[in-house]
């Protein structure tokens, strides 16, 4: 489970019913000490304090576009600035691909099909954004 927000948020008893308390929460750097002592969110016991937090500014953020989504072998990526660095991660925040000064156009038939999390390095900064992989 991937967390993207620095403050917790306030949780139910029930929030969480069914999900495994092992799973690992992917939080902001920094904030796996705050998670862990907040009601709800106590419940688990795997926290990888992990996450970087965009830094793009909001319009350029979403100018950065990347389809279709669901993919199948080719991702298109549209961004405003050059790609230095293209990285996807498995939902576990392993990576599974890099790619340096990637083309308009990556190749995942390489992929097993999922869920994904593609990280995009420009000179403003990084994204995240997440891709299904059909």
């Amino acid at each position: 489970m991937y967390v993207e927000v620095q403050t917790p948020p306030a949780l139910g008893s029930d929030v969480f019913y069914d999900v495994p308390s092992t799973i690992p929460v992917h939080v902001p750097s920094g904030t796996a000490s705050t998670y862990r002592s907040l009601p709800g969110w106590d419940y688990f016991s795997n926290y990888i304090d992990d996450i970087h937090l965009s830094v793009l500014p909001v319009e350029n953020e979403a100018a950065v576009f990347i389809s279709p989504n669901p993919v199948r072998d080719v991702l298109y990526i549209q961004s405003p600035v050059a790609v230095e660095q293209l990285s996807i991660y498995n939902t576990s925040g392993q990576p599974v691909k890099q790619i340096t000064n990637p083309s308009r156009e990556v190749y995942l038939n390489d992929l097993s099909n999922g869920l994904y999390f593609v990280k995009i390095k420009t000179a403003a900064g990084e994204i995240v954004k997440k891709i299904v992989k059909e």
